[in-house]
């Protein structure tokens, strides 16, 4: 589980660090990135940072 959890959490950062790539290189020629494809990354790289920290959460045996 610790596996999974890892690799989402690196899928995501790597999605956000290659959006702020396309983005910083933006400026010299515009139109690489459409704006909405930019949005749904982050936040689907966003989900995915979260589900991934979620899961290292220890988990309680009581129930």
């Amino acid at each position: 589980m610790h596996r999974f959890a890892y690799g989402l959490i690196a899928a995501a950062s790597l999605t956000l660090l290659g959006l702020i790539t396309l983005l910083l290189s933006d400026a010299l020629a515009p139109g690489r990135l459409p704006p909405m494809l930019g949005f749904w990354a982050a936040t689907m790289a966003g989900f995915s940072l979260v589900i991934g920290l979620a899961l290292l959460e220890p988990q309680d045996a009581t129930s």
